[in-house]
């Protein structure tokens, strides 16, 4: 990796060792940029009203979390100190069937629909762009009960008596995509 302007010059995407663990992150040499990362990504989490904080209910599911790290790099492949990205995660394949999730599906576009948009696009002369939405899916409400164990350094009171009641979709559920 060589530095370049304020960022760095990647191989490939590979180039940034990812922490597997908030751990491995803290201990990271890129540690307050990943913090950084970390708290955008609760920012955005408290932002959208994700959870409440209520009384651990008896006989629940609580979920455990998980923190997703990625550098991203640009188009010319330079990664700068804004491209390291967080994702908090919820570790959906504790949930149980019938208790915490009932339906599951992910919405998909066949080629042939997308073929068809295209069609229509050239044959208008209309232009299409690309976006992401960074917090699709903390828009979306829950209608399930869904219990999650509060996030390290972001505690409130005694974690194991209060736990996140999430109120909007998060990462990593099964009911996610279809919410």
């Amino acid at each position: 990796m060589v530095k370049y302007e304020g960022g760095f010059i990647a191989a490939d995407a590979y180039t940034i060792p990812e922490p597997q663990s908030y751990e491995e992150a803290m201990r990271s040499e890129k540690c307050e940029k990943l913090k950084q990362s970390i708290q955008r990504e609760m920012n955005s989490q408290l932002e959208n009203g994700t959870w409440t904080m209520v009384s651990r209910p008896e006989g629940v599911n609580v979920l455990k979390y998980n923190w997703v790290f990625k550098p991203k790099s640009s188009p010319n492949n330079i990664v700068t100190d804004k491209d390291f990205k967080s994702r908090f995660d919820v570790k959906g394949f504790t949930q149980r069937e019938g208790i915490d999730y009932n339906e599951t599906f992910s919405p998909v576009c066949r080629n042939e629909s997308f073929q068809v948009l295209l069609s229509i696009a050239a044959a208008k002369g209309l232009e299409i762009i690309q976006f992401d939405i960074t917090t699709a899916f903390l828009n979306s409400t829950l209608e399930e009960e869904i219990y999650m164990e509060q996030p390290e350094e972001f505690e409130v009171g005694d974690k194991t008596k209060i736990v996140c009641k999430l109120v909007k979709s998060l990462y990593g559920l099964k009911q996610a995509p279809r919410v």
